[in-house]
């Protein structure tokens, strides 16, 4: 079976972050429960535009060994594409569309 790229549909953003991660990992020490300390955590960092959640909760530069990854939407706040290629049933890669332009 050949790869396929299909849509999985949309998600609303109204932090002009985006986070990726698995959620079990969030119900503890959640760096996001104390938003304004994220914040200045994140403005902290050489280049805030991405970070990464350590699995002690800190913000960090590097996405090594992370329990989520966080990255700027480039244009803010809305509504983000999410695409899949899926070989063989089984999902091979995500891709969000900050920009709206969906490239096949």
């Amino acid at each position: 079976m050949k790869d396929n790229w299909i849509r999985l549909g949309s998600f609303a953003v109204d932090a002009g972050l985006v986070s990726i991660g698995d959620p079990c990992y969030l119900q503890q020490d959640n760096p996001f429960k104390d938003w304004e300390r994220f914040c200045e955590q994140l403005n902290e960092l050489d280049d805030p535009n991405h970070a990464a959640i350590s699995h002690q909760g800190e913000v960090l530069d590097s996405c090594e060994d992370a329990k989520c990854i966080i990255s700027n939407t480039g244009y803010g706040d809305g509504s983000y594409d999410v695409m899949a290629r899926v070989k063989d049933g089984r999902v091979m890669e995500i891709r969000i569309c900050f920009d709206g332009s969906e490239e096949e």
